[in-house]
C-alpha cells in the first residue's frame, strides 16, 4: 500500500530503509521513470539557481540526461546554461513532444504557478522536491547530526513543506528574525569576540551584533560585493580601528565572477546571468594570521563555495558558524555534512526565522545551521 502523507520524527527515529521506501513506493516510482525511461525528454523549470541545483545535485549523480531548462523569462531563453539550451516552454513542447518537466524552486508561489502553467498545456510534471525521497538516507545523516529535537523538528518541517507548498510547516517552527544569528541558548556572543560577517549586506548585523555586545566587539571583519550596500556598510561601521572591511564577494578561489544586482532587495548573487562581475577571494587568504570566534555566511547560495574556501580557518580556529542554509535544496544537507567532514567534536543546531517586509508582507524563508565547538 503506497502513502503520500508527510515524513514525521518517528520515520527517522525509527528507521527503517526498506519500510520507508514502501511507505512512499509510488513517489520513488516517479523518479525511478526518470532514471529508466529513456522516451521522456526531461527539462527543468526554471532556470535558475534551484534549477541549477537539481541538475548538478540529483539529475547528473543518477544519470538523468536533462534536455534543456524551460523559463518564462525571455532574456534567459535561447542562452546556455551549464551547456544546455534554455527555452520557452512552447518551444520546448515543439521541440520534444514527449516532454517531463522537472519544476525546480524554493518558492511556493513561484512553483505554484509553473505547475498551474504545465497543467494548462496538459504536459507531464513532477517537482524537484520528488528527489527529498530518493535522498532520503543523506536526510537521515542530517537528523542524525543534529544536536535537539527542536533542530530535527525543524528539519522534518522544511521537508515537509518542501513536498507539500503548505506554509504551515514553517509557521510552526518559525522564530522571529531579530534571533537570526544570535541565539543565546546556542552561543552567546559577547564583546571578546571577533565576528566575521560574510554578506555583511547593508550593516543589519553588525547593527544587532553591537545590540547584543553593548556597543563593544574585539573584532569585526565584514565583506560585502555590492557598492550600495558596501557604502551604507561603511556608514554603520564608522572609522573603529578594529573593524576590517571588504568590498569583495567569497567564493572557494580568486576569481572574477558574475553576480546578479537584484535592485527590489539590493541582494548580489552569483548568476550565470549576471549584470556586474565582482570579484571574490576566499576567507583563508584574509584571516590566515587572525583568531576568530564566530563566522556568519548570508551570501546567496554561494555558502558552500565559501566554506571551501574556510576550510584552513575553521580548522586552526574552531569558531562558532552560522550558515544560512535555505538559497539551495541541496545546503541542507550537504552544508552540515560538509562542516562535520573538516572539524570534529562540534554541536549542530538548526532554527528557522521569520521577518516582515512590511505590515503585509512576511517572508518564512530562513533557515540557519549553527555548528559550535563543544568545549
Amino acid at each position: 500500500m503506497c502513502s503520500t502523507n508527510g515524513l514525521t520524527l518517528e520515520m527517522f527515529t525509527d528507521w527503517n530503509i526498506e519500510t520507508f521506501e514502501e511507505e512512499f513506493c509510488e513517489i520513488f516510482q516517479n523518479v525511478t521513470k526518470l532514471k529508466t525511461d529513456k522516451e521522456l525528454s526531461i527539462a527543468i523549470m526554471p532556470a535558475g539557481n534551484a534549477g541549477i541545483d537539481t541538475l548538478n545535485q540529483n539529475c547528473l549523480s543518477d544519470n538523468i540526461q536533462v534536455k534543456c531548462f524551460i523559463d518564462n523569462n525571455c532574456s534567459k531563453q535561447h542562452t546556455m546554461l551549464q551547456g544546455i539550451p534554455v527555452l520557452s516552454l512552447k518551444e520546448a513542447l515543439v521541440r520534444f513532444p514527449n516532454l517531463y518537466v522537472i519544476v525546480a524552486t524554493l518558492s511556493a508561489e513561484v512553483k505554484k504557478k509553473i505547475i498551474s502553467q504545465l497543467n494548462q498545456e496538459n504536459t507531464q510534471h513532477i517537482t524537484s522536491d520528488t528527489f527529498i525521497y530518493s535522498n532520503i538516507k543523506k536526510y537521515k545523516n542530517v537528523f542524525n547530526i543534529l544536536s535537539d529535537n527542536i533542530s530535527r523538528r525543524v528539519l522534518i518541517n522544511i521537508l515537509n513543506y518542501r513536498i507539500s507548498n503548505e506554509i504551515e510547516h514553517l509557521i510552526e517552527v518559525a522564530r522571529p528574525a531579530k534571533y537570526m544569528y544570535f541565539e543565546p541558548d546556542i552561543y552567546a556572543v559577547n564583546s571578546n569576540d571577533t565576528f566575521v560577517d560574510c554578506g555583511a549586506y547593508n550593516g543589519d548585523t553588525l547593527i544587532e551584533l553591537m545590540k547584543v555586545t553593548g556597543n563593544e566587539i574585539q573584532g569585526y571583519y565584514g565583506f560585502e560585493p555590492s557598492s550600495e550596500n558596501f557604502n551604507k556598510l561603511k556608514i554603520i561601521a564608522g572609522n573603529k580601528k578594529n573593524f576590517n572591511l571588504f568590498k569583495k564577494g567569497l567564493y572557494k578561489n580568486e576569481s572574477l565572477l558574475k553576480f546578479d544586482t537584484d535592485r527590489s532587495t539590493a541582494s548580489c548573487t552569483l548568476s550565470d546571468y549576471g549584470n556586474t562581475e565582482v570579484q571574490t577571494i576566499t576567507l583563508d587568504s584574509i584571516l590566515r594570521n587572525a583568531h576568530v570566534s564566530m563566522i556568519k555566511m548570508d551570501i546567496e547560495g554561494a555558502e558552500m563555495d565559501a566554506l571551501m574556501g574556510s576550510k584552513d580557518t575553521i580548522k586552526r580556529t574552531r569558531p562558532v558558524l552560522a550558515i544560512s542554509t535555505y538559497h539551495k535544496p541541496s545546503d541542507i544537507i550537504n552544508i552540515p555534512i560538509f562542516i562535520s567532514s573538516i572539524v570534529l567534536n562540534y554541536n549542530y543546531y538548526l532554527r528557522h526565522y521569520y521577518l516582515y517586509f512590511d505590515k503585509d508582507t512576511v517572508s518564512h524563508c530562513e533557515t540557519v545551521l549553527y555548528a559550535t565547538p563543544q568545549r
